[in-house]
């Protein structure tokens, strides 16, 4: 597992609306913040980050440092195989069919 890379400060408040709970966030971001952020961007620009809660409550950052092991690949389409090699052709009826009780 690698060393957990912790950035900003993180204040949360539950609050109380009109309109029901919500939480009030506050992040910042200091100088040394920012250079560790630019420093841990993925191929396309972007850091992703953890929102995480402490046992203890509080919350806290990290960088999210995960890679893929290898570099994942199409799935293979699946194609049914024919049946009997019958394809797309309806099934044969058997006996009569009423149509007085169908409800369309």
């Amino acid at each position: 597992m690698s060393e957990k890379i912790f950035v900003g400060r993180v204040t949360a408040e539950d609050m109380q609306g009109s309109n029901g709970p919500w939480i009030k966030t506050k992040i910042s971001f200091n100088a040394e913040d920012l250079a560790k952020l630019a420093a841990h961007q993925n191929e396309k620009g972007y850091v992703n980050l953890n929102f995480n809660r402490s046992k203890k409550g509080s919350e806290y950052m990290e960088i999210d440092t995960w890679q893929p092991t290898q570099q994942a690949q199409a799935a293979p389409q699946y194609q049914a195989p024919p049946v009997g090699g019958v394809v797309n052709q309806a099934a044969p009826i058997q006996g009569s069919v009423d149509n007085s009780d169908v409800p369309f």
